[in-house]
């Protein structure tokens, strides 16, 4: 996998949207595996899944904010190359 992203990333048509879907979706994968895996330290039970939800809705939001701001730039560079 590692090679085959690197391959990919070294593409004139490897873009800013392909670097966000990478990092969201390595992003997403650590918040889904922080809910049913138990804590290093600290405590179980519902204050773990209160704290793993903030840190999920905080992470969903970066990277809607990431996608919103991506999206603009695609447009704006896209009105300026006309």
């Amino acid at each position: 996998m590692i090679k085959l992203v690197s391959q990919w990333s070294r593409s004139a048509r490897w873009g800013n949207a392909h670097q966000l879907a990478l990092a969201g979706g390595a992003l997403l994968t650590y918040v889904w595996y922080g809910f049913p895996h138990p804590p290093a330290a600290g405590s179980k039970g519902v204050v773990d899944l209160i704290g793993n939800g903030i840190f999920a809705i905080g992470a969903i939001v970066l990277l809607v904010l990431s996608a919103k701001r991506n999206s603009e730039r695609t447009a704006h560079h896209t009105v300026q190359g006309l």
